[in-house]
């Protein structure tokens, strides 16, 4: 009668021979004569992680981490493999099964970041974009130095149509933390062009007296550029306008923050 241990060695044999379906039929075997052996559920657990089988993989470690005192390095492995999971699943676009494996593999191990991340991912496939900003701003809780997280926030907030102005910030902070960041560059490059041709825009459209668009434009300039000062700030009292225009009525009114169209009606601009 076959002893547990050669069941075993019988089964590291086929592993090391690439036949992981032999190898689980023998770790099998060795469990059934010895059901306490942590050993056998591991190294079947490794032979199904070779065959992709990884709910059979995770349920073997799990088996193995009740039977031992040494919880930490299952918990990790298990991790590990609920991360491969999903990112096999993230590929093939099953993107609800992943965000469920990553979700999980950051259950057993909350402070490991990139299964976080994996999530996020998900979620954004999922155009669930208010729970990514949710799970980035969690991140940044615990993380408020790293720029990469900044800039996620950036990416996504377009998509809840929060202000311009929070996300030139996020581009802001994340430069701070890392000048030559270079995603963080690029985005901000694009926020200045847009600022610059919104800032055009408007000058044309005040030149022919269009003042309500020409406030919408130069509205949308300051939001992607709010410490922008070349020629934002050059009303008389403080109070800004378009570059080389003031106000000859209403003095001390921002042109582009009413509080009412009234206050559009009162505005003559001239240009200077």
């Amino acid at each position: 009668m076959l002893s547990s241990h050669h069941s075993c060695q019988r089964g590291k044999a086929f592993f090391s021979q690439g036949e992981w379906e032999k190898a689980v039929i023998c770790y099998s075997k060795a469990i059934n004569l010895n059901p306490q052996q942590v050993e056998f559920y591991v190294q079947k657990a490794e032979a199904f992680l070779q065959l992709c089988d990884f709910q059979s993989a995770v349920l073997n470690l799990r088996k193995a981490y009740s039977l031992s005192s040494a919880k930490e390095e299952y918990v990790e492995r298990m991790a590990f493999i609920l991360y491969l999971q999903g990112q096999c699943l993230f590929d093939q676009e099953v993107y609800g099964d992943a965000l469920e494996s990553f979700t999980r593999a950051s259950e057993l191990q909350p402070d490991n970041s990139v299964y976080r991340r994996r999530s996020i991912s998900c979620l954004a496939a999922l155009n669930r974009y208010h729970d990514c900003f949710l799970l980035v701003n969690e991140q940044l809780d615990q993380d408020s130095k790293n720029p990469d997280l900044y800039i996620l926030r950036f990416l996504y907030s377009p998509n809840l149509c929060f202000q311009a102005t929070l996300c030139y910030q996020d581009i802001q902070e994340a430069i701070a933390l890392e000048p030559q960041h270079k995603e963080a560059q690029a985005q901000m490059q694009k926020l200045l062009k847009r600022a610059q041709k919104a800032k055009n825009q408007a000058t044309n459209k005040a030149l022919k007296g269009n003042l309500k668009d020409a406030l919408l434009k130069i509205t949308f300039a300051i939001e992607n550029s709010p410490f922008d000062e070349k020629g934002l700030y050059v009303n008389r009292g403080g109070s800004k306008a378009l570059p080389g225009w003031r106000s000859s009525l209403c003095e001390g009114i921002p042109v582009w923050y009413p509080h009412s169209l009234t206050q559009l009606s009162c505005l003559t601009l001239k240009y200077v």
